[in-house]
């Protein structure tokens, strides 16, 4: 995999965590050069490497019902407490709505990291099931095991190959 693995479906903490991708024993690091160019957010101040390593461990833990080390919780937390907010109230057709919502042209890592906090707090993170893939994905349908089409394409030629040739 020599491309940027970009799905542009995720949430921005979800790309960056798919950033540190494992291709079997490798392990390719996608953070470095024009990774926020490329996406179109400038890169934030500070160490965005850490933030990603800390947020792919707990993403990890999350998707396979693991238990995260206590300090990539505590960072976290710090880092989104740092996170520049807005609240805004919503009031339409007599319903209101109160949101605090980050501010959207900030790429801090704060910001990314209060995205990370809500994520495992509310979303259900999954690892692709597509053959050779490991990224991070929101399952947002109950039926959805793959981060992106083309791997589910490639989970059924496998599973077709297999009952072709027998092999279970």
């Amino acid at each position: 995999m020599t491309e940027f693995p970009i799905l542009g479906t995720e949430p921005f903490a979800v790309e960056l965590a798919n950033t540190l991708y494992r291709d079997g024993t490798e392990v390719i690091d996608f953070l470095g050069g024009d990774w926020f160019a490329e996406i179109g957010h400038p890169a934030p101040a500070g160490d965005a490497r850490d933030l990603r390593d800390r947020v792919h461990r707990l993403f990890d833990a999350a998707a396979t019902g693991r238990e995260p080390d206590q300090a990539d919780v505590d960072e976290l937390n710090r880092l989104a407490a740092t996170a520049p907010t807005v609240v805004r109230l919503d009031w339409r057709a007599g319903r209101r709505t109160a949101r605090r919502l980050s501010q959207a042209e900030d790429a801090s890592l704060g910001r990314i990291a209060a995205e990370a906090v809500e994520l495992l707090g509310g979303s259900e993170l999954r690892r692709c099931e597509g053959p050779g893939c490991a990224m991070l994905f929101v399952r947002g349908h109950a039926r959805r095991r793959f981060c992106y089409p083309g791997c589910g394409q490639r989970g059924r030629q496998a599973r077709y190959y297999r009952r072709k040739r027998g092999i279970r």
